[in-house]
């Protein structure tokens, strides 16, 4: 496949107009929406860029060049690069896979021309900042400023707007251990907010775990804030991992280990579950939960359940449920001891 040249992004409306009105593939419907975008950009000077927000047009324009130029720049006979189609390639499938198209359809886009580079563009745009490294990374592009210093022609003002945008995108979220420090850093209480709220609560469980959000929050380390509150620091690291996920709430509660279903729930999926040996097997029952009482049921509770109420023994009646009683009374003795002399 053969470099692309200068794409003339206002012309793939009409390119995508002959498609639709001959034999060929219909335009996309996210190539439609950001043409309309660019074209209204274009008439007011602000274009509403998704993934980017309001821009003006220059800005709008310089975007779409250094994107467009990171898939399709040449290299330099030293960096000659002969996987670079294929890596082209692969990322076609990928954006062709993304936006629901069967393999002969993104095969049949004409991805050095028009309509190909505004589908890149759509495809990029839609959610920048988990695609453009995953763009980058599928053809080993240089980083940011190995994708900004070709173009030489841009103002600084314009060249430190796509610094902002694209470095956004760039960045490495934090993982493992460091993942939680950017969720305390924007959590709305203050430290002083933190151990204000400890000194009311009522269960000991929570005061603790303020106390040890409020130490964090003011810099002290994992494993100072440990020892202040006499856990080790893999509690600790698991309190902060739970507020990631849930919330402050979440990380200020134990896990209460009840069961996902009620009694009644619990009930009406044991009766159906015996009702036909189709029911019988884990993945069934847990999607006949979601469609029946919205509950996410882990495949071990639904392995649980199969062991309780399915697959009886032929001839054997299997209770759907348990009548509720306490310890029965053992019998007596029968036996009556012999009589004395």
């Amino acid at each position: 496949m053969k470099d692309a040249g200068p794409v003339d992004l206002l012309a793939c409306g009409r390119c995508a107009a002959r498609l639709n009105g001959t034999g060929g593939f219909v335009a996309h419907p996210a190539v439609l929406d950001l043409q309309a975008a660019l074209i209204a950009g274009k008439r007011s000077g602000t274009a509403i860029v998704p993934g980017a927000g309001a821009l003006d047009w220059p800005t709008t324009m310089a975007l779409a060049d250094v994107l467009l130029a990171m898939v399709w720049a040449r290299r330099t006979k030293k960096q000659r690069d002969y996987l670079a189609p294929r890596r082209r390639d692969r990322l076609f499938a990928s954006i062709g896979r993304d936006l629901g198209m069967t393999q002969g359809e993104w095969e049949r886009v004409p991805w050095t021309r028009n309509y190909g580079g505004l589908l890149l563009l759509a495809w990029l745009l839609r959610d920048l900042e988990v695609r453009l490294p995953r763009a980058m990374s599928t053809l080993c592009t240089p980083r940011l400023e190995g994708l900004l210093n070709p173009f030489t022609d841009l103002n600084d003002i314009t060249k430190e707007r796509l610094r902002t945008i694209l470095a956004a995108a760039t960045v490495k979220p934090p993982k493992g251990r460091r993942a939680w420090k950017p969720w305390l850093r924007i959590l709305p209480e203050s430290a002083d907010d933190l151990r204000e709220r400890a000194m009311h609560e009522r269960y000991k469980h929570r005061r603790q775990r303020l106390r040890a959000l409020a130490e964090l929050k003011d810099g002290a380390s994992v494993e100072a804030v440990a020892t202040l509150v006499g856990v080790t620091p893999h509690s600790v690291y698991r309190w902060l991992h739970r507020g990631v996920a849930g919330g402050l709430e979440a990380a200020l509660e134990r896990p209460t280990g009840k069961p996902a279903l009620t009694g009644t729930q619990a009930e009406a999926l044991a009766q159906w579950i015996a009702c036909d040996r189709v029911h019988q097997d884990r993945p069934a029952i847990a999607a006949r939960a979601k469609e029946a009482f919205g509950i996410e049921l882990n495949l071990d509770a639904a392995s649980k359940l199969l062991a309780k109420h399915g697959r009886a023994p032929p001839g054997r009646r299997r209770r759907l449920w348990g009548p509720k009683h306490g310890p029965r009374p053992r019998a007596g003795s029968t036996h009556h001891p012999a009589p004395g002399p």
